[in-house]
């Protein structure tokens, strides 16, 4: 009987994970990209520093957590002291 598997496609020994994600930085330069099976979480780069004199990293614009499909994930930034 022939029936449906998962299939795993190896690529020099190691199998190739589901899921791009893209870390992106204010200015559409990629800081990170990782590959993440579904349910996995994906790993931030350390905080980015865009702008430090007049921007404040403030986080990640979408959570990372529990992966289900390919994301972009972009670096967010408040004013300094919030002006």
């Amino acid at each position: 009987m022939i029936g449906k598997t998962n299939a795993t496609i190896i690529i020099g020994g190691s199998t190739q994970k589901e899921h791009k994600i893209e870390w992106i930085d204010a200015d559409g330069t990629v800081l990170k990209t990782e590959y993440c099976d579904t349910g996995e979480n994906a790993t931030p780069p350390s905080d980015p520093n865009y702008d430090s004199t007049y921007l404040i990293f403030d986080g990640w614009n979408i959570p990372y957590t529990n992966i289900q499909h390919n994301l972009v994930i972009g670096a967010m930034y408040r004013t300094v002291n919030n002006r």
